[in-house]
């Protein structure tokens, strides 16, 4: 393993390596990337104003909207076989 400088000792693994799975490799268009997007400005907007005005009901409904931008990573993405959204002849 290889040592920190100074001699700490050697360096640990990262905690959550195995949630983490860094890739360079091209996975295509992400279909759900304006919707991301959208949740991300609304959420802000919602979050940033709630606390500006005392409105904590903004502020919550500005975190369940981020949580649900959040939440469409995990959605399952198009195959690049799958056909069902283009249009048929």
């Amino acid at each position: 393993m290889p040592k920190l400088a100074g001699g700490c000792g050697p360096v640990k693994p990262v905690l959550f390596y195995g949630v983490f799975f860094p890739s360079r490799s091209r996975r295509g268009p992400d279909r759900y990337m304006p919707w991301k997007a959208a949740a991300l400005l609304i959420g802000a907007v919602l979050v940033l104003a709630g606390g500006r005005l005392a409105w904590p009901w903004a502020v919550w409904a500005g975190i369940a909207v981020l949580a649900v931008g959040f939440m469409l990573r995990f959605l399952p993405q198009r195959r690049a076989g799958d056909t069902n959204d283009q249009e048929q002849p």
